[in-house]
């Protein structure tokens, strides 16, 4: 009779637990781990700690950027706040006309972004001297 009841209870215990479920629908799943944002560094021109580097005429700006649990999908270039080119695809770089703003210090910022939709964003200030550009020489 003792057996009887420790295989009644036994079958019991096991229909309950089978029975049981938790918020996933009765399976237990591992989260997937936090994206991770990308890295940006300004390769060309060089951040320099101290008042900037100096730039004219046609500059060549070169970033490098990652991504450690992903793929980056765009970099945007701006120019004091206003977007002036755009890569998809590495190298990350645009040609800018530093002819197109005033001589003086210039803030160059760009925005990375990855695939699944986490942004940084770095900034270095440069000065900007077109003024030599236009002089003329005399001839004479």
């Amino acid at each position: 009779m003792e057996l009887k009841n420790i295989f009644f209870t036994a079958f019991i215990s096991l229909t309950i637990l089978s029975c049981s479920s938790d918020d996933n629908g009765g399976t237990t799943s591992t989260p997937e781990p936090e994206n991770q944002d990308p890295t940006v560094s300004f390769v060309s021109p060089a951040n320099t700690p101290v008042g900037g580097s100096s730039v004219w005429n046609i500059v060549l700006v070169e970033l490098n950027a990652s991504d450690s649990d992903g793929e980056i999908t765009k970099v945007e270039f701006f120019v004091d706040g206003i977007k002036e080119g755009e890569a998809t695809a590495a190298p990350y770089t645009f040609d800018w006309d530093t002819k197109t703003v005033e001589d003086g210090s210039v803030e160059l910022k760009a925005t990375v972004t990855d695939d699944e939709g986490a942004t940084v964003t770095e900034a270095i200030n440069v000065n900007v001297y077109n003024v030599l550009l236009d002089y003329d020489t005399y001839e004479g």
